[in-house]
């Protein structure tokens, strides 16, 4: 995901890319999207408890990555592998 053009989009340090990847995963998973938001909920669907327990997780999985990169400065300003870092690492 860091790494996918797609999610990350013009990022080009590890910091910002976790911000739009953060924004990507709240629009992905957002309750508006839940298949409980629906008229009639699609045969095959998780229990609308594990739904909520795995969208914590994913919460609480990206709170501790910003955690990180707020107390490792040096990892946050990572540079990543695109066509406008400064060194030109693509």
């Amino acid at each position: 995901m860091l790494y996918d053009p797609a999610m990350t989009d013009d990022a080009t340090t590890v910091q910002t890319s976790g911000r739009k990847i953060k924004r990507q995963i709240g629009l992905l998973l957002h309750p508006d999207k839940s298949p409980y938001g629906k008229a009639i909920v699609p045969a095959g669907t998780p229990p609308l408890e594990l739904y909520q327990q795995v969208f914590g997780e994913i919460n609480d999985a990206m709170h501790y990555y910003e955690v990180y990169l707020v107390s490792h400065q040096t990892v946050a300003q990572t540079l990543l592998p695109v066509k406008d870092n400064p060194l030109a690492t693509t």
